[in-house]
């Protein structure tokens, strides 16, 4: 018990390492396919983007008095730019709530199902809590949400296709 209990902290942070890292992967290809890319000037709120997280002014170059006008994050996501790439630090902090939200779902299904239908049911209703929480957190439409979860899941994948092939050319796998 005692060497799970030192273990768990690093097997949590390399899963969150190796989370974050595909989730930023799969953003960025969301926003390839989706053609919209926010430029990657600023960091601020964690977010490598300059218009996520800050009010950018706009001046009449013809008026030197005149107010600038304010453009502001909701502003900008209904303006159609891609899906903000969270920096390291808010990619794992996504990567870790997700879990959280999709082991709380898991374990009320549990209590409330029990069996197989639970563990079908919460595969599922995992899906939506992660696109849910995607949705918020990065902050995006629910469809970019829902193509960010769906190229992670075919990432994740491709990386166990890619093992499996690796392990059954060297024969360990028929061992």
């Amino acid at each position: 018990m005692g060497a799970f209990v030192c273990v768990l902290p690093f097997v949590l942070i390399i899963i969150l390492v190796i989370g974050a890292v595909l989730l930023r992967i799969a953003v960025q290809i969301t926003n390839q396919v989706v053609g919209n890319k926010p430029s990657s000037s600023n960091t601020q709120f964690g977010y490598q983007s300059e218009s996520y997280g800050t009010s950018r002014g706009m001046l009449d170059e013809s008026n030197p008095f005149a107010v600038p006008q304010v453009q502001t994050i909701a502003a900008d996501v209904s303006l159609g730019t891609g899906v903000p790439t969270p920096d390291f630090g808010r990619a794992c902090l996504i990567v870790f709530v997700n879990g959280l939200a999709n082991f709380a779902v898991g374990v009320v299904l549990g209590l409330v199902m029990g069996g197989g239908e639970a563990r079908i049911l919460s595969q599922l209703l995992g899906i939506g809590v992660s696109i849910f929480v995607y949705q918020n957190m990065l902050p995006t439409t629910l469809g970019r949400a829902a193509l960010v979860w769906l190229f992670q899941f075919l990432i994740v994948v491709a990386i166990v296709i890619v093992i499996v092939v690796i392990l059954l050319m060297t024969g360990v796998a028929l061992r």
